[in-house]
């Protein structure tokens, strides 16, 4: 974030929050600010690995519900020109070996989940489908894309990656993938996307693969983190997510379902240009970004909905914001739990004033695990 867009929204910081961004204004001024910068190191040996405190919370989810499905993450990479099956083979192999919580498993130890990084690359079955005609051939491939995600995964024994590899023509073929929520995230997904591209299109020509080698791996994220939380290094922003959430009262909403199921949707809401721009302009106007504007709207919608001034409503945030992360194949997300007061019928500016503090109070402490308050 540019200096001038921090220095604009000091006067509206508590305290805490101004003299952290003046530490992070001055750069490596003081020994706080050094540890802020300090990149992750790889971890000691090459035995089990503890997970990060988000893959022991799926990993116990998955443990807790052996058939569920909700960790499945899939999906489908498109290949063009001649298929070279073997050439495809060797990407993945590369693929795995490049990035080891692909080939990782997570049996219980002691009574704790760990990280085994064993096994071969996955195996490559086909799904023919170019004798059919196109409508046809688009239904079973989507047929054939759920059932390689389907099945749920045995975290304990692995894999957590599986593919097909589905035949369309002589020039249109796409690989399926399928991995565990444990291992990967949206980040992720496209990282992979792009190497298998890569090494697919380095083995087919008969060269070497250019791809830098990731500087860090999951299982260094994870040690990196349970260290920062066993030496202290979070505790002030931790003393801060504590007193921020305190007396908070999770409760069920009057309309919320006392069983709940794997299914879900999405609700899409189309804007046209005119009236997105606009939005834009009015959260500019107010010094907020539209995801603080919405949450503003969501949390005043929650509230009037169910009659509450104290709203807490969670979100997924990624945890890139360190360079030596950039390339790291992994499950890096925390949800945050952003608490806004809505006491006193505030406008929706002055609600948009207090939400846009609680997110940047939040943000500024991301690296708090959720798994710590819960």
């Amino acid at each position: 974030m540019p200096e001038g867009d921090l220095a604009a929204r000091r006067g509206r910081l508590t305290d805490a929050q101004r003299a952290l961004l003046e530490r992070r204004l001055k750069g490596s001024t003081g020994s706080a600010a050094a540890e802020e910068t300090e990149a992750i190191p790889r971890r000691e040996g090459s035995g089990p690995a503890p997970l990060s405190l988000a893959q022991e919370r799926v990993w116990w989810f998955a443990r807790r519900h052996p058939e569920s499905r909700v960790g499945n993450v899939y999906h489908a990479i498109g290949l063009t020109g001649p298929l070279a099956r073997e050439a495809l083979r060797s990407a993945l192999a590369a693929l795995v070996a490049r990035h080891e919580v692909l080939r990782t498993r997570f049996p219980e130890v002691d009574g704790a989940p760990v990280a085994i990084a064993s096994g071969p690359p996955p195996r490559l079955p086909m799904v023919d489908l170019a004798a059919l005609p196109p409508a046809p051939r688009t239904e079973e491939g989507l047929r054939a894309i759920a059932e390689l995600a389907a099945p749920p995964f045995d975290l304990e024994r692995g894999p957590v990656l599986r593919t097909a590899l589905l035949a369309r023509g002589a020039r249109e073929n796409a690989l399926a993938l399928a991995v565990h929520h444990i291992a990967i995230d949206g980040w992720s997904l496209a990282l992979l996307a792009n190497e298998i591209a890569a090494l697919y299109e380095a083995f087919v020509s008969g060269r070497p693969p250019a791809l830098p080698e990731p500087p860090l791996q999951a299982a260094d994220f994870a040690s990196w983190q349970r260290r920062q939380i066993a030496t202290g290094k979070l505790e002030d922003e931790l003393s801060w997510w504590c007193e921020r959430l305190s007396g908070a009262e999770i409760a069920r909403p009057p309309l919320w379902p006392r069983r709940q199921g794997a299914a879900g949707g999405r609700v899409a809401l189309n804007l046209d240009a005119g009236r997105a721009e606009a939005l834009r302009a009015f959260a500019r106007a107010e010094r907020a970004t539209p995801f603080q504007m919405i949450l503003a709207a969501y949390q005043a919608v929650l509230g009037r909905r169910f009659g509450i001034d104290d709203v807490i409503v969670g979100t997924p945030f990624s945890l890139r914001g360190r360079p030596e992360v950039a390339r790291l194949v992994g499950f890096l997300l925390n949800l945050l739990t952003l608490r806004t007061d809505l006491s006193g019928n505030p406008t929706f500016r002055q609600a948009l004033d207090r939400t846009r503090e609680t997110a940047l109070g939040a943000f500024a402490r991301r690296e708090v695990p959720f798994e710590l308050l819960a």
